[in-house]
């Protein structure tokens, strides 16, 4: 996976056994690229370009933007909704198919039985899984003590139930201090994960890390 863009001469390389670290000193474009990043992940057309084994992907389909981690929620109503997909097909697959049909048989049967109690005729109509399952108002865990781990667990929440993407994260070396940051990186690493750091500001170098800096000059280091 590779991701360049017109106003940089290197390519930015991206991989799963290092994380990849991109810092713009340069305000007005590490402002223009964030823009153009996230208009493409909206579908929008863009300047940068992310390709994968040199064929050009969609921002949309492969990229997941992280500009504030503080604001970063696991139970959005995009994703609860794919939860609720996976859960209501696991609750169709041969494993559970025979338990689910007799729990809704029993509910039904439970309902008609409260109705017995009214004299007037009580109806009760075809109860869905789905129905069940949305009454049950789920929702992933996300009370975490330490800001990394939530990400860690946010970023296994995507992969799970919308597949494998590379994280951008926006200024994280602001957020989390550089001890926490490498337990973070060797945790992304160490399970495949796919991350660019872009950051406005130089920081204390990571290990299993592959960093450009782009300098007010545009220079290249």
């Amino acid at each position: 996976m590779k991701i360049v863009h017109p106003k940089i001469n290197s390519k930015i390389e991206i991989s799963d056994h290092e994380i990849s670290v991109l810092v713009i000193e340069e305000p007005e474009f590490f402002y223009e690229l964030l823009i153009d990043i996230k208009k493409q992940i909206n579908n929008f057309e863009g300047n940068t370009v992310l390709s994968v084994y040199n064929e050009p992907v969609s921002f949309h389909k492969y990229v997941e933007l992280i500009t504030d981690p503080l604001a970063i929620e696991m139970n959005s109503r995009t994703i609860m909704k794919k939860v609720l997909v996976a859960m209501e097909k696991c609750g169709q697959d041969a494993v559970y198919y025979e338990r689910t049909q007799k729990l809704m048989a029993e509910i039904e049967t439970y309902i008609n039985d409260l109705s017995l109690n009214f004299d007037t005729e009580i109806e009760c109509h075809d109860i869905s899984f789905q129905q069940i399952l949305k009454a049950a108002e789920l929702t992933v865990s996300d009370e975490y003590s330490r800001l990394v781990d939530k990400i860690y667990a946010y970023m296994e929440l995507i992969r799970e139930f919308e597949g494998d993407k590379l994280f951008i994260f926006v200024n994280l070396s602001s957020f989390i201090k550089n001890e926490q940051l490498q337990e973070f990186v060797n945790t992304v690493v160490g399970h495949s994960f796919r991350v660019l750091l872009i950051d406005s500001h130089d920081f204390e170098r990571l290990e299993q890390e592959n960093r450009l800096i782009v300098d007010c000059d545009f220079c290249e280091f």
